[in-house]
């Protein structure tokens, strides 16, 4: 299996331990994402000092040490420090995602790469924090039944995923560019499944 599918098999893995955890296990995993992140970023920023690219990226760097700050702020206990650290969370990601953006529209070429490397983190990060907002009603919602459904079928598609990656991990070289589309379909399907709670 390549790296690509390894990756994937991890994320997955991943997810799927995320969803069973209990209380203070999910803070405990979520605080663990957010170290996670921010050594992502102080790589990025890192790469970003180095390279040749200079001052340009100096908005960039601004956009993610502000977001390096958030996820440095305490411990998310409660459903409302959480719901907080969330939105701050994810208007920082934004911030730093369309600063990459812009980067990239000024024609520099090697920000692409950083751009979707930041991207696949940001969006793997969103997801998580789903999860945790899931955890978090699960415990007030009246709909408890209903989130416990969606927690099952959540499962069901990780396992589903997991075998597709088992499947064609064994496949040739010359078809990971359909198997990487499909499995960013099952994961966008994934995705949405969990947002339609919070909707």
């Amino acid at each position: 299996m390549n790296k690509f599918m390894e990756d994937w098999s991890k994320e997955l893995d991943d997810l799927d331990i995320t969803i069973s955890l209990g209380e203070e296990e999910y803070v405990e995993a979520f605080e663990k994402q957010k170290a996670k992140l921010s050594h992502f970023i102080e790589d990025m920023t890192s790469s970003l000092e180095n390279s040749e690219l200079g001052e340009k990226t100096q908005p960039l760097r601004t956009k993610l040490d502000e977001l390096k700050v958030q996820l440095a702020l305490g411990r998310a206990e409660t459903q409302d420090a959480f719901e907080t650290q969330r939105k701050n969370l994810e208007t920082k990601l934004h911030e730093a995602n369309s600063a990459y953006e812009k980067l990239q529209e000024r024609g520099e070429q090697k920000t692409g790469e950083w751009a979707r490397a930041f991207k696949d983190r940001a969006e793997g990060f969103k997801t998580r924090l789903d999860l945790l907002r899931l955890h978090f009603s699960l415990g007030v919602a009246d709909a408890h039944d209903e989130l416990e459904s969606l927690r099952s079928e959540l499962k069901d598609k990780i396992s589903g995923m997991k075998k597709k990656i088992e499947v064609k991990g064994e496949e040739a070289e010359d078809k990971w560019d359909e198997i990487s589309e499909e499995l960013g379909e099952a994961y966008e399907h994934f995705k949405g499944a969990l947002k339609r709670v919070f909707s």
